[in-house]
């Protein structure tokens, strides 16, 4: 729900397996289907919804615009400006640890080898064929077909061998609260605004949306968190749709830890397929959580989620 046009079918097909995945994989990823709303604070953002509710159904996702009092229905609590939403009955979220610890397990087990910690610095081709992929320790490993899933870092490693991707880094920053009482089922986003919200299992509260974060060293991953990003998206997200505006008292504590994370933006719709001469070598997107070397200004001290 929210998601570009071109992602719409992938997200529908992703949809429909989560349910069965942990069966699938033999593991537990945390899947839980709550649902999800994207709020509207007013009557142009209303319009916008209403456009943006048939664009969807157009490509076959199940939304409805709510009212007010749908809205609040489906998620009590919601803030006095909230005067509807988009609302998406079979959305979701998972733990993206627990889910990635799935995949490789039953990749193991259908007799994969996990090389952790080795980081690639290079894909090797030799004679218009790619034959290994290079190590930072030195070492070389062998290969047939090298599948990138590297995020941010594709572009960079696709460059050497002639591939041109129309991808940029950008760091983007996170917020997770201290755990609180159980009280959001639905991901939460709004038709305005950057906020993306859930809460987690552990009862803590994950706040996103794109905000920015400066990226410092791109080839090492490095950036750090900027104070305005951390207000922004806090203020957005405790001002509109906090579930327990209601009662502050139990509100649980901010501020806990921070996490910026290398994305990739690409401006380009064509296959990755035709920017290389060198196949096998596919190319995907993936992201990275990776650690931050710097802590906000903030307040208290922001610990920082490390990878």
């Amino acid at each position: 729900m929210g998601r570009d046009p071109a992602e719409r079918a992938m997200a529908l097909a992703s949809l429909a397996r989560w349910p069965d995945l942990d069966r699938e994989l033999e593991g537990s990823t945390g899947y839980r289907r709550g649902g999800g709303l994207r709020v509207v604070e007013s009557a142009t953002e209303l319009a916008e919804a209403r456009a943006d509710v048939a664009a969807h159904r157009a490509d076959g996702v199940p939304v409805e615009l709510v009212d007010e009092n749908d809205a609040r229905r489906i998620t009590p609590g919601l803030s006095s400006a909230v005067v509807g939403g988009i609302h998406c009955r079979i959305d979701g979220q998972a733990d993206a640890s627990a889910t990635v610890t799935a995949f490789a397990n039953a990749a193991r087990a259908h007799g994969a080898l996990i090389d952790e910690d080795a980081a690639v610095t290079s894909i090797v081709a030799e004679r218009g064929r790619v034959v290994g992929v290079g190590l930072k320790d030195g070492r070389r490993a062998a290969c047939d077909v090298a599948i990138v899933a590297a995020g941010a870092w594709t572009a960079r490693l696709l460059a050497p061998l002639g591939a041109r991707l129309a991808l940029e880094a950008r760091g983007l920053q996170m917020l997770l609260t201290n755990p609180g009482r159980p009280a959001l089922v639905q991901v939460i986003g709004r038709v305005r605004g950057q906020l993306s919200l859930k809460q987690l299992q552990s009862g803590a509260y994950l706040i996103g949306g794109g905000w920015p974060g400066e990226v410092q060293d791109e080839s090492a991953g490095r950036g750090r968190v900027l104070a305005e990003s951390v207000s922004g998206s806090f203020t957005l997200a405790a001002a509109s749709t906090l579930p327990w505006n209601a009662t502050p008292s139990r509100r649980p504590g901010w501020g806990s830890k921070l996490s910026l994370r290398m994305d990739c933006r690409s401006s380009a719709r064509w296959p990755v397929s035709r920017a290389s001469s060198l196949p096998p070598v596919f190319a995907a997107t993936a992201l990275r959580f990776l650690p931050s070397s710097e802590t906000s200004s903030l307040g208290s001290r922001w610990d920082v989620i490390r990878s």
